[in-house]
């Protein structure tokens, strides 16, 4: 704190102060979210290494995200029975595109509703929602518990 961190061209950086932002946890079974960086799903064919994104512009697009996310939370450590009642509905969303590593992603912004039980939706709020979370995808913003947005 307060020391000078050389910066290229002459500059210079000090940190001056630190804020700590309080993480909001849910405390119902439903929850609505926004998402921030884009929601990426991807189906993933292991035979002939090949990718398939899905977006809100899917007519499958909630069982299939339903099916992915359960998926990598059960990877994640979360037991069946806490999963089984999982449930993600687009309620204010489109289609977006983003160019990620020389290839053309489809994916999702907006506003979702998420139906779990509470320790599965404060993972989901931690950790991102959906594939490519490590690349920056998935990240989503608590908007209201319990039901619609406000």
């Amino acid at each position: 704190k307060d020391k000078p961190i050389p910066a290229p061209l002459g500059n210079e950086m000090k940190l001056v102060s630190v804020n700590l932002v309080p993480e909001k946890n849910v405390t119902s079974s439903s929850a609505v979210v926004k998402m921030l960086s884009p929601l990426c799903i991807r189906l993933h064919k292991a035979e002939n290494n090949s990718d398939k994104y899905i977006s809100v512009a899917n007519p499958d697009f909630t069982e299939i995200a339903k099916q992915v996310i359960k998926e990598q939370l059960v990877e994640s450590g979360f037991d069946d029975k806490l999963i089984s009642n999982f449930e993600i509905k687009p309620l204010n969303a489109k289609k977006t595109v983003v160019y990620h590593y020389k290839n053309y992603i489809e994916c999702s912004l907006g506003s979702f509703s998420i139906n779990a039980d509470k320790s599965v939706i404060n993972y989901l709020l931690k950790s991102g929602i959906g594939s490519r979370k490590s690349a920056g995808f998935g990240f989503a913003e608590l908007l209201s518990e319990g039901g619609e947005p406000n």
